[in-house]
Formats: C-alpha cells, structure tokens, sequence
C-alpha cells in the first residue's frame, strides 16, 4: 500500500467517524432525508441524486422552518462529505428506499 493510499484509508475513515457523530447529534436531519426521498419515491421518481435530497433539507431547515422554534435535532451545516454516507445509510436501514440513490465508490480526496 503506498502511502497516498494509506492516507485516503485513514481520510475516508475520518469522514465515516465524523458523520456518524453528526448524524447522532442530529438525527432529524436522517428524518427529513427519508421524508423527502419518499416523496420523490411517491411522485414517481424511481431514482434521485443525494444532492437533490441534501439541497432539499437544507431548504427546509433554513427556509420552510424560519419562523417555526428552533429544533435541535436539526442541522443545516451538513458538510458535503455526508451526502452518500446519508445515502448509503437509508438504502442500508430502510427497505422501501434500497437501490433509490446511484452511487460510485467512495473516495477521499485529501
């Protein structure tokens, strides 16, 4: 292994570490992705991008919830890093969503 690879390993690993400590600080942010992918599901749509549905809490969080109280198991600092590990996780944990999101490989770059 050389050491570029060795590092992308350790990076990737960070990434993973540091998204599984968000999405338990905030697991409203896993709610309202698997809200809105079931709805692109129900509108028809038999795959869609996890930056779609990122982009789409974002707007929730920061726009359509302005004026509701704060809540605070919801996040929009989402860090881009997080978008296919939220991905992953939903096609992982629920049944209905399995295969919805295209995915590539995972790969770090430091």
């Amino acid at each position: 292994m050389t050491d570029g690879m060795i590092t992308r390993k350790v990076y990737k690993d960070k990434i993973q570490r540091d998204f599984e400590a968000y999405h338990n600080l905030f697991p409203g942010n896993y709610q309202l992705w698997v809200r809105f992918a079931r709805q692109a599901q129900e509108a028809g749509l038999t795959q869609v991008s996890s930056t779609t549905i990122w982009e789409r809490v974002k707007w929730y969080i920061e726009v359509e919830r302005a004026t509701e109280p704060v809540r605070q198991d919801y996040n929009p600092s989402m860090s881009n890093n997080y978008r296919s590990r939220y991905a992953r996780l939903i096609m992982q944990q629920e049944p209905d969503l399995a295969g919805f999101f295209p995915l590539r490989e995972l790969i770090s770059v430091y």
